[in-house]
């Protein structure tokens, strides 16, 4: 997962994005399986999908599946 996150950390800004956190989750209330949560900033919903679409990315998604078991969610206001 080390392997995964410096290459994954070094595409998010080719692509305008900002680590706003990553870190334990802290779950108050309700259910969440996660342990760690990462979030994203990004300008707009398009410039996700160039970055999740990008061949760079998606090189590294076998990677990150033999990991961890992960969650991506969209979120706009």
């Amino acid at each position: 997962m080390k392997e995964y996150s410096i290459a994954a950390g070094s595409k998010i800004g080719k692509f305008g994005s900002e680590l706003l956190v990553k870190g334990e989750a802290a779950v108050l209330t309700g259910e969440h399986s996660h342990k760690i949560v990462v979030l994203l900033k990004f300008r707009d919903a398009e410039t996700v999908h160039k970055w999740y679409d990008s061949a760079e990315y998606q090189a590294l998604i076998p990677n990150r599946e033999e990991g961890i078991e992960s969650t991506f969610i969209l979120c706009g206001e």
